[in-house]
């Protein structure tokens, strides 16, 4: 797999893979909503980022860094399709997030998730992700868990 930086020929795959991951496990939320739309100006507008998995031209994962402030970003939109599951693509995108993180001087990452999808949460652990107190206003109503990794 290589993963490049989102492009708007990107912004269809992006939409669709996140919204069939998020439509088989949650509902799609209004931010949800919001961020397909304005993608590039969310993420990218703002000095995060967006990363898009590709295997033979094709793109089959993605995820997104949200700058919430200075050194500390929010994991975001990862998903892979899922023809591509269970083949270790997860492990690739994590390693490829944490190297971006440490090369760029990133103070943390956190992310918002569920406990119900277990694969998920076992693979951010084992990359050294965390818990931490998840605010009673997380952006994400389906949000029952959130998770860091800190680079000081």
């Amino acid at each position: 797999m290589q993963i490049v930086s989102y492009k708007s020929e990107h912004k269809k795959f992006f939409t669709d893979i996140n919204a069939q991951w998020i439509e088989k496990y949650f509902e799609i939320e209004p931010y949800d909503f919001e961020q397909f739309d304005r993608s590039k100006e969310i993420f990218i507008d703002e000095d995060g980022y967006i990363f898009i998995g590709i295997i033979e031209e094709k793109p089959m994962a993605s995820f997104a860094l949200l700058k919430l402030e200075d050194g500390i970003f929010e994991l975001s939109k990862m998903a892979v399709s899922i023809e591509y599951l269970g083949q270790g693509y997860g492990n690739q995108l994590i390693e490829f997030c944490i190297d971006f993180a440490q090369k760029n001087r990133f103070l943390e990452i956190i992310l918002y998730t569920h406990t119900k999808l277990e694969s998920a949460v076992h693979l951010y652990r084992k990359f050294g992700f965390k818990e931490l107190k998840l605010e009673p206003n997380a952006p994400y109503k389906r949000a029952n868990l959130k998770l860091g990794i800190s680079f000081i």
